[in-house]
């Protein structure tokens, strides 16, 4: 769970990856929450499930149980239906929920260093935090558009890519 742009699909996405190269057979839609021969080889995924409608809500609740297929769910923490709350607290009794949180001061430095190939100052750091909250979709991109610009407006041609 985490607020948008925290990486929730990103992570379902290598996750589906890992888990198909162990022989997992992964399932992404709510509809076939259906099949009948739901067992541990079998990994739902879903993202997105603060979008769901309360019947679909409902059939993932039913899978997570004792003997039955792997289940995880990306969802938002607000705001939450009686459904998805439902389905919140049945995963945090029986599994792990995984909080992702937006990034500090220290994290967006490390992160710039990892991008660009030198760590903004603590001042630009601090910056960025204040215009993105610390969303780390939007961290990248303010980090990308610094590395636009040299110090004298010259493009630079160092800026490189985030996903």
């Amino acid at each position: 769970t985490g607020p948008g742009g925290t990486g929730k699909s990103a992570l379902l996405g290598d996750l589906a990856a890992t888990l198909r190269a162990h022989g997992l057979h992964v399932v992404d839609d709510v509809e076939s929450a259906e099949v009948p021969e739901a067992t541990e080889r079998v990994a739902f995924l879903v993202d997105d499930a603060h979008d769901l409608e309360d019947d679909e809500l409902g059939r993932l609740r039913g899978l997570v149980r004792d003997g039955g297929p792997h289940v995880v769910v990306a969802f938002r923490p607000w705001p939450r239906s009686a459904a998805m709350t439902k389905l919140a607290d049945r995963l945090g009794k029986r599994g792990t929920v995984l909080a992702l949180h937006p990034m500090s001061s220290s994290q967006i430095r490390r992160r710039g260093a990892e991008l660009l190939g030198t760590a903004p100052t603590a001042d630009t750091a601090s910056r960025i935090l204040e215009l993105t909250r610390g969303n780390p979709r939007l961290v990248d991109l303010a980090l990308g558009a610094g590395a636009d610009d040299d110090e004298t407006g010259a493009p630079s041609s160092r800026t490189k890519q985030s996903s």
